[in-house]
């Protein structure tokens, strides 16, 4: 058994754990802070469109934000993980269960803002799943600085200061949350369908990048990148709205061979550009 079966086997033993905690989360009273409110649509260019911002203050690198596209409410609900070393026999565990509920004041949803402090001083893990009205433009503000203005087309989230394929549903934000709790913050990227292992943009080295054009100045855009072990970029999938030729000229970018024990790999990663 090479090291990526016995990480996969860990995950999925992982994910395992955490439906547990889902469960709890959902049972227990005040666990899961949620509201909701009716989005607001905006006629431009005879196309009704929402907009949306989202408001995040004294986030910690480690919590975890997902942003899914779907219907016309705009909800949020946050929710913490905590996990405690038990010892069980001879053998050290750390179980992953909900932890400290979250003051009532710390998430507000209104058709227009979502906005959220974080209140726990705590190690908890704190995650946030916001709904967003489909194909709204969305601002995300984080400590007063705009780190994303998209409109995203499926799911996106946040960890550690970098963006990845969000998840579709609360429960699988929840998995994903527990994930990096339990120390595989790195899986996130494996979240995935096909054979690409996922990486970090940053752990990729470009040999040949062109820049696309056609956006809108301050615009941000984001994909999903496919990218075979010669380093060749196969297929590229939009998460947010992009111009006219965007997939075309990404799919021109070259990179170096992700080495995995010394062998190239297929490789799956998720870039943002911003238009000056």
């Amino acid at each position: 058994m090479n090291r990526i079966q016995r990480q996969s086997i860990s995950i999925a033993l992982c994910l395992l754990a955490i439906s547990g905690a889902i469960a709890q989360a959902s049972q227990r009273d005040g666990r899961l802070l949620q509201k909701s409110a009716d989005a607001v649509f905006v006629s431009r260019s005879k196309v009704s469109q929402a907009n949306l911002t989202i408001r995040l203050n004294g986030l910690q690198a480690g919590d975890l934000i997902n942003i899914r596209p779907a219907g016309s409410q705009v909800s949020a609900t946050a929710g913490t993980l905590s996990k405690t070393a038990r010892l069980q026999g001879v053998i050290v565990s750390e179980p992953i269960g909900p932890g400290q509920s979250l003051d009532e004041s710390a998430l507000s949803v209104t058709p227009n803002v979502v906005t959220f402090m974080r209140t726990s001083l705590t190690t908890d893990m704190v995650f946030l799943d916001i709904e967003a009205p489909a194909r709204a433009r969305i601002c995300v503000i984080a400590d007063g600085k705009t780190i994303l203005r998209a409109t995203i087309k499926q799911p996106i989230s946040l960890h550690n200061q970098e963006w990845f394929t969000g998840s579709s549903n609360l429960s699988g934000t929840i998995s994903r949350a527990g994930l990096a709790l339990a120390g595989f913050g790195g899986a996130l990227q494996h979240l995935r369908e096909g054979d690409y292992r996922g990486v970090s943009f940053s752990e990729l080295q470009v040999l040949e990048k062109h820049s696309p054009k056609n956006g809108s100045a301050g615009e941000a855009v984001m994909a999903a990148l496919q990218i075979d072990e010669a380093g060749h970029v196969v297929d590229v999938i939009p998460l947010t709205d992009v111009p006219p030729g965007f997939e075309q000229t990404l799919r021109t970018w070259r990179f170096a061979p992700y080495l995995v024990s010394g062998r190239a790999t297929s490789v799956s990663t998720v870039v943002k550009i911003v238009f000056q």
